[in-house]
């Protein structure tokens, strides 16, 4: 992984690890993180790669991306 690569799943786990996060959808999570268009390719992969490891979870019916631990809390 590139080192952009590696900063902006930093700022991913930084930005849904906010008490105040809110489920964003790719395009809102890019905007909050200051992605730039030339990064936003590298992001959704990122993003493909933390849902596929469990990092993240995307919930039918709302839009966006939320962290295992809230879908837990959600739901548990």
């Amino acid at each position: 992984m590139t080192q952009d690569g590696r900063k902006i799943r930093e700022k991913i786990r930084a930005l849904l690890a906010r008490k105040d996060y809110r489920p964003l959808d790719k395009i809102d999570i890019a905007h909050k993180l200051g992605v730039t268009s030339g990064e936003r390719v590298t992001l959704r992969k990122i993003l493909r790669e933390l849902e596929r490891s469990g990092e993240i979870a995307r919930i039918r019916g709302v839009s966006g991306f939320h962290n295992q631990t809230l879908v837990v809390l959600a739901f548990g």
